[in-house]
């Protein structure tokens, strides 16, 4: 399968592969780095496991944290490009943010995120300091942060580091904790490497099959005895 490019302009750059064999699609946001941070969803066992009939890619050129996309837009032509296939998304970093923002418009079923911002607003998170040379390029936040972002009929798993600045977003995101849809798991050791963590513990490709199979990740989490949970999380199964 050879990797298509749908669109690109001076802010934005979509690719898919397809291989029209089910009617699931994942839609992977990349972060920062317009990378996944160790997350190889290209892989050919990732199609096979979830007999995915689409991934697509999205990468914000510019790093404006969705602030110069035109999330309505976008979200319209991918779903006319998926046609009837259920959405899965995935992000890591600045991708976990725009899997969270773009949720509701492209009608996800499942989110996950790995080690999201909450927002990067100097107005919202005034002690982050992080990327400043993107930051400082936004000239307007269209989307402060994500408090009116998750929907109440999506399943979202956002996977936190400890530590540092982590810990802003972290108690920005636990604010949803109370919502039953909204599961946020917090990693000792991880900081911001959230799933590059994972994968040195062999449980990153675990935690996305099995989430993206529709199955809770507190049964993984709970049969590797939380031993690389912060030990001040509260899961729901203590």
């Amino acid at each position: 399968m050879d990797v298509v490019l749908l669109y690109e302009d001076e802010f934005l750059k979509i690719t898919y592969l397809d291989n029209a064999n089910s009617n699931r699609c994942l839609i992977a946001f990349t972060g920062v780095g317009h990378a996944m941070g160790g997350i190889d969803v290209q892989r050919e066992e990732f199609f096979s496991q979830h007999a995915l009939g689409m991934i697509i890619w999205i990468t914000d050129k510019r790093r404006s944290w969705g602030n110069n996309l035109k999330v309505k837009e976008i979200s319209n032509a991918i779903k006319s490009l998926i046609a009837e296939r259920e959405v899965f998304v995935i992000g890591n970093s600045m991708g976990g943010f725009l899997a969270v923002l773009f949720s509701s418009s492209l009608n996800a079923k499942r989110v996950m995120a790995f080690a999201p911002q909450f927002s990067i607003s100097p107005k919202i998170v005034p002690s982050e300091n992080r990327w400043m040379n993107y930051r400082n390029e936004i000239k307007k936040f269209v989307y402060e942060d994500l408090s009116h972002s998750f929907n109440d009929s999506i399943e979202y798993a956002v996977l936190m580091g400890s530590g540092g600045n982590e810990e802003i977003h972290y108690q920005k995101f636990s604010d949803f904790s109370h919502k039953p849809n909204v599961n946020i798991f917090k990693f000792k050791d991880a900081g911001h490497n959230v799933a590059r963590y994972l994968k040195e513990l062999n449980v990153l490709n675990q935690c996305i099959d099995i989430f993206f199979g529709d199955d809770s990740l507190e049964v993984l989490f709970a049969r590797n005895s939380f031993e690389f949970l912060d030990d001040n999380f509260k899961s729901p199964l203590r």
